[in-house]
C-alpha cells in the first residue's frame, strides 16, 4: 500500500496486517486532528445567537441577518483563497494554517462576548470566516495518515466526530438555558472556554505530532520516486496544471457541480434559518434542540455510511438525487408555519447535505490519490505525457472549490439583498435547485444514451 513521501504527493508503503511505529503515530494524529474538531466546534450559545444580538447587544432582526451575518459570506471567499495558497508554501503548511484558524475562532468568540458595538460584531465576522476557511487543510491531511482501505472510514468518522460536538453543544446550551436559567452571555463564554481547548490541540497537533508532510524513512520503498519541491510564490504552475487535470476527473468533476451549487444555498440558508424562525412569530422556539437532534443524526447516518461499501461506486446519482430534494425541501419549510414541521424540513436538509459532504470528500480524495499514484506509476516505466495529476494537492483543491463555492454565494447574497423578506429568499433558494437538478439530470441522462450508443458501435458491453 502507498504512503506518501513529499509535502505534496501521496505514495504509501505499507501492509494491512503489520502495524509499524509510523502507523501508530498516525493514529495519534487522527485522535488530535478529531480532537481539534470537536472542540473548534462546541458552540453551546450558537443556537441563540440571533436572540442575543438583539436582546443583549441591541441589534434589531433586519441588522443580524443584513449588516453582521451576510459580512461572514464574503469574507470566507479571500480567506478560501490564502488558505489554498499559504498549503502550497514551504513557509506554512496544514499545521500552520490550523493554529492560526483555531486562534481566529477564539478572537470571535471574545469579540462575540466583550464587544459592545456593531462593529465588534461585524469584526468577528472576519475572524471565524478565517477559522472556517483554515479547517479545508483538514480533509486533505485525513487522506496523507490513513490508509487507502480506510479513506472512507476516516473521512466519516471525522465528520460524525464535527457532528457529534455540535450535538453536545446544542444540548448543554439548551439546558443550561432552559433548566438552569444561565444567560446567552455565559453560554457564550463557554464556547469561549471550547475554543480555548482546540487552540491547544491545534498547537499539540502541530509541535507533538508527526508532521505528515514529512519523510518517513521506515516506510519508503525501496525504489524511491521522484519527490517534487515544494513550489514557491513564483513556481506555482505544476501545482496549477495539477490542479487542472483533477478537476476533469469524473467524480471530482460531478461533486465539483454540486458544491458550487448545493454549498452556497446551504451556507446562506444555516445561516439565516433562526431568522426564519423568527419571522414565524414563534413564541417560545427550541433551537438548541433542533440543532442538537441534527448533528446527533447525522453524526449516526455519517458514520454507517463510512461502511457502507455500494456508496463509493455512486456519485452522479448522488450529486442529482441530494440536490432535487434540497429544493424541495427548502419550498415546503417556507410554505410551513407550525414550529415542529420546520424543525422536521430542517433536519431532514441539514442530515442529508452533512452526508452528501463526507461522500463527496471521501470520493474525491479517493479518486484523486489514486489517480496521483496511477500518474506516478506511469511516470517511472513509460514515457509521454500522462494527462493525470503528478500530485493530489488536495487542500488546493478544496480551497479552489471553496472559492467558487464563495464567490456563487457572494453573488446570490448580493442578488437577494434587496428582498427584506426571509421568506422570500428560502423560497428562491429552493427553486433554483429544483431548476438546476433537473437540468443535470437531463445531462445524465444524455450520457448514459451516448455511452450505450458508442458501446452499441464498438461492440463493448454496456456498463450497469
Amino acid at each position: 500500500m502507498e504512503r506518501q513521501l513529499s509535502p505534496t504527493c501521496f505514495f504509501y508503503k505499507h501492509s494491512d496486517d503489520e502495524l509499524t511505529p509510523a502507523r501508530k503515530q498516525d493514529r495519534t494524529w487522527l485522535f488530535l486532528l478529531c480532537a481539534l474538531e470537536f472542540w473548534s466546534q462546541f458552540k453551546p450559545s450558537e443556537p441563540f445567537l440571533v436572540d442575543f444580538f438583539v436582546n443583549e447587544k441591541g441589534l434589531s432582526n433586519r441588522d443580524v441577518f443584513q449588516h453582521v451575518f451576510v459580512l461572514f459570506v464574503y469574507a470566507r471567499l479571500p480567506f478560501v483563497a490564502l488558505v489554498g495558497l499559504f498549503s502550497e508554501l514551504p513557509c506554512c503548511g496544514n499545521r500552520c494554517i490550523l493554529v492560526f484558524g483555531a486562534l481566529c475562532g477564539m478572537a470571535t468568540d471574545l469579540l462575540t462576548r466583550f464587544g459592545d458595538t456593531l462593529l465588534h460584531q461585524q469584526i468577528a465576522q472576519f475572524t471565524v470566516a478565517a477559522a472556517f476557511a483554515s479547517r479545508i487543510t483538514v480533509p486533505a491531511v485525513i487522506f496523507k495518515i490513513a490508509l487507502s482501505s480506510q479513506f472512507q472510514q476516516s473521512v466519516c468518522m471525522l465528520k460524525a466526530v464535527l457532528l457529534l460536538s455540535n450535538f453536545c453543544s446544542a444540548v448543554l446550551g439548551q439546558i443550561l438555558k432552559d433548566v438552569v436559567g444561565l444567560p446567552v452571555t455565559r453560554l457564550v463564554e463557554i464556547s469561549a472556554a471550547g475554543s480555548g481547548m482546540s487552540v491547544l490541540c491545534a498547537l499539540l497537533f502541530a509541535v507533538l505530532g508527526r508532521d505528515p508532510d514529512s519523510d518517513d524513512d521506515e516506510v519508503q520503498d525501496a525504489h524511491p520516486v521522484p519527490v517534487i519541491p515544494t513550489p514557491s510564490l513564483t513556481g506555482l504552475r505544476q501545482p496549477l496544471v495539477d490542479l487542472w487535470l483533477s478537476l476533469k476527473l469524473r467524480s471530482v468533476f460531478w461533486w465539483t457541480v454540486w458544491a458550487v451549487s448545493v454549498s452556497p444555498v446551504h451556507g446562506l440558508a444555516m445561516s439565516n434559518w433562526q431568522s426564519l424562525v423568527r419571522a414565524k412569530h414563534v413564541k417560545h422556539d427550541l433551537n438548541g434542540y433542533l440543532l442538537a437532534a441534527m448533528y446527533l443524526i447525522s453524526a449516526i447516518v455519517t458514520l454507517a455510511t463510512g461502511y457502507y461499501a455500494p456508496l463509493r461506486k455512486l456519485t452522479s446519482s448522488l450529486v442529482i438525487g441530494t440536490m432535487l430534494a434540497a429544493g424541495v425541501i427548502l419550498c415546503r419549510l417556507v410554505s410551513e408555519s407550525q414550529l415542529l414541521p420546520m424543525y422536521g424540513y430542517l433536519l431532514l436538509y441539514q442530515c442529508m447535505f452533512e452526508v452528501a459532504c463526507a461522500l463527496r470528500t471521501f470520493q474525491i480524495g479517493a479518486e484523486v490519490t489514486r489517480a496521483a499514484a496511477a500518474s506516478t506509476s506511469k511516470a517511472l516505466h513509460q514515457k509521454g505525457t500522462i494527462q493525470l495529476p503528478s500530485c493530489a494537492r488536495l487542500t488546493l483543491l478544496f480551497s479552489a472549490t471553496g472559492v467558487l463555492v464563495h464567490t456563487i454565494e457572494v453573488l446570490i447574497q448580493v442578488a437577494i439583498s434587496h428582498w427584506s423578506s426571509i421568506e422570500d429568499r428560502f423560497r428562491g433558494f429552493g427553486r433554483i435547485l429544483t431548476v438546476f437538478a433537473l437540468f443535470l439530470l437531463l445531462i445524465r441522462f444524455a450520457e448514459a444514451c451516448i455511452k450505450k450508443a458508442l458501446a452499441r458501435v464498438l461492440g463493448q458491453p454496456t456498463e450497469t
